[in-house]
């Protein structure tokens, strides 16, 4: 038996939000965490109005292949169950060791509370451990939230080389910059769990 970290978790509101990696049989999570989002948040996460997400494509999204990319959930239990409340992802652009590209969703009733900013400091700090050089996402330019986010984080952000729509955010962890705390709105509440695993 070893001891290995989990990722940062925050109270918010009653309930305990835990970042962490999905695990095997939590593809129901992230269906019911998708299919409420709303219009808006549904296009902001797939660049496109998706109406429902094929059950081939959840099975994909919830099951990352671990040689090449990485899926955190936003989980809090509500009426004594997990609900997902959030999903960030990064997965291999390029080559395993290069540039991986990256996607956050964090359902309506959760945003502006410090779900986003907890799920992309442990998105970071996965990467890290994994040896990737550099992260980066496309996000529309009227996701202002989330660009002030990855801005107060440290990432750059400049326009989309090829869609006019986006903007395309960086973050260089090959320079050696570990990743940011959470931002100055969570910051006095998050802490580290140690779990044990086999």
């Amino acid at each position: 038996m070893h001891t290995a970290p989990r990722f940062p978790a925050l109270p918010a509101s009653a309930a305990s939000i835990t970042v962490r990696p999905i695990r095997e049989g939590e593809a129901p999570l992230l269906r019911a965490m998708f299919d409420g989002l709303s219009g808006l948040s549904r296009v902001r996460r797939f660049h496109a109005g998706v109406v429902s997400l094929p059950v081939a494509w959840i099975d994909r999204l919830a099951h990352p292949d671990p040689r090449t990319e990485a899926v955190l959930l936003a989980v809090a239990v509500e009426n004594g169950r997990e609900v997902a409340v959030g999903e960030a992802r990064h997965a291999v652009d390029a080559d395993p060791f290069g540039d991986h590209e990256l996607a956050i969703a964090v359902a309506d009733a959760w945003q502006g509370r410090g779900v986003g900013d907890a799920l992309m400091h442990g998105l970071e700090a996965d990467a890290r451990r994994r040896g990737v050089r550099r992260l980066h996402g496309d996000l529309l330019h009227d996701n202002v939230p989330m660009l002030r986010l990855l801005r107060r984080r440290g990432w750059t952000v400049a326009r989309h080389p090829g869609d006019p729509r986006l903007a395309r955010a960086a973050f260089d962890l090959a320079a050696g910059a570990w990743p940011l705390p959470l931002a100055a709105s969570t910051r006095s509440t998050p802490y580290l769990q140690r779990e044990s695993t086999p």
